[in-house]
């Protein structure tokens, strides 16, 4: 591990080992946690992954769904109705976004449609996503409905 600390490569390890068993960890989390330098983190953990050709699963649109809207208390109906416009979302939206994109835009079109009061600019920061962003691909899939 030529210039590389010990306790970077350890964690960068531990984020492996974690993701590896299917818990849905960003990187960003985790280096905030303990309080790491998160772009050596994330070099030394793909630095990892490939040098082992680990196969990690790829978090999905149902993960950040589940995993974001846990802070924003949203409603039992909210969050099946964003599981269900984010299954249309994934077939419609010609330039494919990434799945945070997709859970961020049907978790903020589902609260406005089950009259929730969840700002814009908190489901932007629970989900990691720009206003912006959210409202782009809002405009987009009310321009192709």
């Amino acid at each position: 591990a030529r210039g590389r600390s010990m306790k970077n490569i350890m964690f960068a390890s531990i984020l492996a080992a974690i993701r590896s068993s299917g818990a849905t960890v960003t990187v960003k989390e985790f280096s905030e946690k303990f309080n790491l330098n998160k772009r050596k983190i994330s070099k030394l953990y793909r630095l990892l992954i490939s040098e082992i050709e680990l196969t990690m699963p790829k978090l999905t649109v149902e993960d950040y769904l589940i995993k974001c809207s846990e802070e924003l208390h949203p409603s039992q109906q909210t969050i099946k109705k964003a599981l269900s416009l984010a299954n249309h979302l994934k077939k419609s939206i010609l330039p494919k976004p990434n799945p945070r994109i997709i859970a961020a835009v049907s978790f903020y079109v589902a609260t406005r449609q089950c009259r929730e009061s969840i700002t814009q600019y908190q489901i932007a920061k629970a989900f990691g996503v720009s206003t912006t962003t959210i409202r782009n691909y809002t405009k987009l899939l009310k321009e192709r409905n």
